[in-house]
Protein backbone atom coordinates (compact mmCIF):
# COMPACT_ATOMS: atom_id res chain seq x y z
CA UNK A 1 0.00 0.00 0.00
CA UNK A 2 1.10 3.13 -0.78
CA UNK A 3 0.87 6.28 0.88
CA UNK A 4 -1.40 9.50 -0.73
CA UNK A 5 0.65 11.82 1.08
CA UNK A 6 3.44 13.22 -1.15
CA UNK A 7 5.06 14.54 2.25
CA UNK A 8 5.34 11.30 3.77
CA UNK A 9 8.59 9.55 3.55
CA UNK A 10 8.10 5.45 2.79
CA UNK A 11 11.01 3.26 2.38
CA UNK A 12 10.10 -0.29 1.56
CA UNK A 13 10.81 -2.41 -0.63
CA UNK A 14 11.08 -0.28 -4.08
CA UNK A 15 9.08 2.11 -3.46
CA UNK A 16 9.58 5.55 -4.22
CA UNK A 17 10.00 8.57 -1.60
CA UNK A 18 9.46 11.84 -1.90
CA UNK A 19 12.58 14.15 -1.02
CA UNK A 20 11.74 16.51 1.53
CA UNK A 21 14.07 19.14 -0.13
CA UNK A 22 12.36 18.73 -3.35
CA UNK A 23 9.61 17.74 -5.10
CA UNK A 24 11.57 14.70 -7.38
CA UNK A 25 11.11 11.16 -6.47
CA UNK A 26 13.37 8.74 -5.51
CA UNK A 27 14.43 5.21 -4.04
CA UNK A 28 14.94 4.97 -0.19
CA UNK A 29 18.77 3.68 -1.22
CA UNK A 30 18.75 7.12 -2.33
CA UNK A 31 17.74 9.01 0.42
CA UNK A 32 20.26 11.87 0.96
CA UNK A 33 21.93 11.46 5.09
CA UNK A 34 21.39 14.71 5.79
CA UNK A 35 17.56 14.09 5.64
CA UNK A 36 18.28 11.07 8.47
CA UNK A 37 20.38 13.56 10.58
CA UNK A 38 18.13 16.32 10.13
CA UNK A 39 15.06 14.38 11.35
CA UNK A 40 17.15 13.29 14.32
CA UNK A 41 18.32 16.63 15.17
CA UNK A 42 14.93 17.81 15.09
CA UNK A 43 14.16 14.95 17.89
CA UNK A 44 16.44 16.08 19.71
CA UNK A 45 15.62 19.81 19.76
CA UNK A 46 12.07 18.78 20.62
CA UNK A 47 12.93 16.31 23.47
CA UNK A 48 15.51 19.52 24.64
CA UNK A 49 12.71 21.74 24.77
CA UNK A 50 10.23 18.96 26.57
CA UNK A 51 12.69 18.31 29.32
CA UNK A 52 11.81 22.85 29.68
CA UNK A 53 8.50 21.97 29.68
CA UNK A 54 8.76 18.78 32.35
CA UNK A 55 10.29 21.08 34.73
CA UNK A 56 8.36 23.87 34.36
CA UNK A 57 4.97 21.76 35.56
CA UNK A 58 7.10 20.62 38.46
CA UNK A 59 6.34 24.15 39.91
CA UNK A 60 10.10 23.19 41.37
CA UNK A 61 11.77 26.75 40.87
CA UNK A 62 15.32 25.22 41.61
CA UNK A 63 14.70 22.94 39.13
CA UNK A 64 13.59 24.98 36.59
CA UNK A 65 16.75 27.24 37.06
CA UNK A 66 18.89 24.29 36.52
CA UNK A 67 17.24 23.38 33.73
CA UNK A 68 16.95 27.02 32.13
CA UNK A 69 20.98 26.95 32.40
CA UNK A 70 21.70 23.28 31.19
CA UNK A 71 19.15 23.65 27.93
CA UNK A 72 19.30 27.67 27.18
CA UNK A 73 23.04 28.99 26.15
CA UNK A 74 24.45 31.67 28.19
CA UNK A 75 24.32 33.86 24.84
CA UNK A 76 20.91 33.43 23.93
CA UNK A 77 18.89 36.03 22.63
CA UNK A 78 15.13 36.63 23.70
CA UNK A 79 13.70 38.56 21.74
CA UNK A 80 10.86 40.87 23.15
CA UNK A 81 12.15 39.90 26.40
CA UNK A 82 13.69 42.40 29.09
CA UNK A 83 16.07 44.24 26.76
CA UNK A 84 18.68 44.14 29.80
CA UNK A 85 18.84 40.73 30.85
CA UNK A 86 19.66 37.45 29.01
CA UNK A 87 17.01 35.02 27.92
CA UNK A 88 18.60 32.67 30.71
CA UNK A 89 17.39 35.08 33.36
CA UNK A 90 14.38 36.97 31.42
CA UNK A 91 13.34 32.85 31.40
CA UNK A 92 14.20 32.39 35.05
CA UNK A 93 12.37 35.71 35.83
CA UNK A 94 9.27 35.09 34.01
CA UNK A 95 9.01 31.60 35.99
CA UNK A 96 9.42 32.86 39.47
CA UNK A 97 6.64 35.88 38.77
CA UNK A 98 4.37 32.87 37.40
CA UNK A 99 4.80 30.75 40.13
CA UNK A 100 4.03 33.69 42.90
CA UNK A 101 1.01 34.64 41.02
CA UNK A 102 -0.23 31.03 39.97
CA UNK A 103 1.45 28.52 42.07
CA UNK A 104 -0.57 25.39 40.61
CA UNK A 105 0.43 26.73 37.00
CA UNK A 106 -0.15 24.11 34.51
CA UNK A 107 1.61 24.28 30.87
CA UNK A 108 -0.21 21.69 28.11
CA UNK A 109 1.84 21.44 24.98
CA UNK A 110 -1.27 21.31 22.75
CA UNK A 111 1.22 21.29 19.00
CA UNK A 112 5.25 20.67 18.03
CA UNK A 113 6.38 21.24 14.92
CA UNK A 114 10.15 21.10 14.31
CA UNK A 115 11.81 22.64 11.09
CA UNK A 116 15.16 22.76 10.64
CA UNK A 117 16.76 24.55 13.99
CA UNK A 118 13.88 25.45 15.33
CA UNK A 119 11.03 24.31 17.48
CA UNK A 120 7.51 25.89 17.48
CA UNK A 121 5.42 24.77 20.72
CA UNK A 122 1.67 25.57 21.30
CA UNK A 123 0.74 25.93 24.66
CA UNK A 124 -2.05 25.93 26.51
CA UNK A 125 -1.89 27.91 30.04
CA UNK A 126 -3.96 27.35 33.74
CA UNK A 127 -3.74 28.25 36.97
CA UNK A 128 -5.16 30.01 39.75
CA UNK A 129 -4.45 33.53 41.06
CA UNK A 130 -3.20 33.18 44.39
CA UNK A 131 -0.66 35.74 44.68
CA UNK A 132 0.58 39.25 43.46
CA UNK A 133 0.85 38.66 39.34
CA UNK A 134 0.69 41.01 36.67
CA UNK A 135 0.31 44.21 39.07
CA UNK A 136 -3.00 42.65 40.52
CA UNK A 137 -3.32 41.29 44.49
CA UNK A 138 -4.52 37.39 44.41
CA UNK A 139 -7.87 37.11 43.21
CA UNK A 140 -8.45 32.97 43.18
CA UNK A 141 -9.87 33.65 40.17
CA UNK A 142 -8.74 30.75 37.49
CA UNK A 143 -6.85 31.66 35.22
CA UNK A 144 -6.31 29.65 31.38
CA UNK A 145 -4.60 31.88 28.37
CA UNK A 146 -2.67 30.20 25.48
CA UNK A 147 1.32 30.87 23.99
CA UNK A 148 3.27 30.09 21.32
CA UNK A 149 6.73 29.56 21.90
CA UNK A 150 9.78 29.28 18.85
CA UNK A 151 13.50 27.69 20.35
CA UNK A 152 16.13 28.00 17.54
CA UNK A 153 18.96 25.73 18.73
CA UNK A 154 22.28 25.05 17.80
CA UNK A 155 24.89 22.31 19.27
CA UNK A 156 22.08 21.13 21.72
CA UNK A 157 21.15 24.07 23.28
CA UNK A 158 18.72 27.17 22.76
CA UNK A 159 20.53 29.44 21.22
CA UNK A 160 17.23 32.26 20.30
CA UNK A 161 13.44 32.64 21.51
CA UNK A 162 10.91 34.24 20.11
CA UNK A 163 7.33 34.29 22.31
CA UNK A 164 3.70 35.37 22.00
CA UNK A 165 1.81 35.12 25.43
CA UNK A 166 -2.11 36.09 25.50
CA UNK A 167 -1.21 39.11 28.16
CA UNK A 168 -5.42 40.48 27.29
CA UNK A 169 -6.74 37.23 28.33
CA UNK A 170 -4.22 36.57 31.14
CA UNK A 171 -5.70 40.57 32.13
CA UNK A 172 -8.77 39.74 31.89
CA UNK A 173 -8.95 37.02 34.01
CA UNK A 174 -7.40 38.91 36.58
CA UNK A 175 -10.21 41.10 36.46
CA UNK A 176 -7.57 44.06 35.43
CA UNK A 177 -9.41 44.99 32.62
CA UNK A 178 -13.08 44.59 31.39
CA UNK A 179 -14.13 41.82 29.45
Amino acid sequence: MINSDPDLSVGIGNLTVRDPTSSDWMKPSQLKEIDIMTTTTQTTNMAIYQRLYDAINSKDLGLIAETIDEVIHPDAVFHGGPPAASAAEAVKGAWASLLRGLPDIQVTVEDTIAEGDKVVFRNSVTGTHRGEFRGQSATGNKINYNEIFIGRFANGRIVEVWGIVDVYAQLQQLGAINR
